[in-house]
């Protein structure tokens, strides 16, 4: 399971075996080595990991965020992490505000790759069947 106990200096202890984790997806190379994920993992899945790690209910960390249960049910199913969230994560969970904005950035730039990728590997798939 993720842990941001287990990062120092915003690189984790064991890059290669925390990658895996924090991923959960099987990578690959392209042409230009840039490495693409199979799937984006949104920023919410690792908010769901720490907080399972930490033994917080869903409840709790509302309260800590000084949020309503029905808004962090909503934000933990896929909305964007904004500056304003960032920080109440930060207070909540004692994880720096720029953490989790460097994540929603990664996010979007893996959903941007992931699907010029399945595009191009469409189009390549229908050019084979030409």
């Amino acid at each position: 399971m993720w842990s941001y106990e287990k990062f120092k200096y915003g690189l984790p202890v064991n890059f290669s075996k925390n990658l895996k984790m924090i991923s959960k997806s099987i990578m690959e190379t392209s042409n230009n080595t840039e490495i693409i994920p199979f799937s984006a993992v949104h920023p919410t899945e690792i908010i769901k990991d720490e907080i399972k790690a930490r033994g917080i209910s869903q409840k709790e960390l509302a309260i800590r965020m000084g949020m309503k249960s029905f808004n962090l049910n909503k934000l933990l199913k896929g909305e964007n992490i904004t500056p304003a969230i960032a920080a109440k994560l930060e207070l909540a969970l004692d994880i720096p505000s720029d953490f989790w904005l460097n994540l929603q950035s990664q996010y979007e730039i893996d959903s941007k790759n992931v699907a010029l990728r399945n595009e191009f590997e469409t189009d390549a798939s229908i050019d084979r069947i030409i």
